[in-house]
């Protein structure tokens, strides 16, 4: 009958209006994960994004660390080669007093 039809057919609405309400929270719930995704990967960009900043920072502080290296390793054997040279200076010098020294006792040597 007429009636029966009419309270099935309020009964799927409300069923129907409660399917669209769950699925209502559905999408709502997953367009705030989709959000939360969004703001994730934002956050991990920027994360990236700094840690590469970083990195290049890092890079740019090792080369002039290189360089000063470099400098100090050239300037280290500089003074290397000018503590040879005076080494050598030094013992030419005692070569010399020694033969000055030997000269005059043997002179000293012969006057006696």
């Amino acid at each position: 009958d007429l009636k029966s039809e009419v309270d099935e057919l309020r009964g799927s609405r409300h069923e129907a209006t409660a399917e669209s309400a769950a699925l209502r929270g559905k999408l709502e719930s997953a367009e705030e994960a989709a959000a939360q995704v969004l703001a994730a990967e934002e956050s991990t960009r920027n994360e990236v994004s700094a840690g590469e900043a970083q990195v290049q920072e890092l890079l740019s502080e090792l080369s002039r660390a290189e360089e000063n290296c470099t400098r100090e390793s050239e300037a280290a054997t500089h003074a290397a080669a000018q503590v040879a040279e005076v080494e050598n200076a030094r013992q030419a010098l005692q070569e010399v007093w020694r033969s000055e020294l030997t000269a005059q006792e043997d002179e000293h040597s012969e006057q006696m």
